[in-house]
């Protein structure tokens, strides 16, 4: 059985440098992105997550980048993918370890492309 790995498009596959601007996939991969995905498919059922995956426009814009980026043919969903998943890769995730965050520690959470 091969489990399933979730990954983020913004901020994960997509660089993201400048957050949310609308419908525009905007930048370049994050560095290392298609080599990273080439191997988790040898090992994974990989599916690309984005809320962008929520209307067929948004879908195919995804599906464009990531052919313009030679990046490998994978499922691509608005949701955690179904099936035995592993763990989704995403850059505002917080991990859960057991103890709940306090609201600051939440408050002062930023993923990794808007630290300065």
């Amino acid at each position: 059985m091969r489990y399933v790995l979730g990954v983020d498009f913004d901020g994960v596959i997509h660089r993201y440098r400048n957050g949310d601007q609308g419908a525009a996939i905007y930048d370049t991969p994050t560095p290392g992105a298609q080599e990273a995905l080439r191997h988790y498919v040898e090992a994974f059922d990989v599916h690309i997550v984005s809320a962008r995956a929520a209307s067929s426009e948004g879908q195919a814009r995804i599906k464009q980048w990531l052919s313009c980026y030679n990046f490998p043919p994978v499922p691509l969903s608005d949701r955690k993918p179904p099936g035995e998943l592993l763990v989704l890769l995403d850059d505002r995730a917080w991990p859960f370890r057991g103890i709940f965050p306090s609201v600051e520690e939440l408050l002062a959470f930023r993923p990794w492309w808007a630290q300065k």
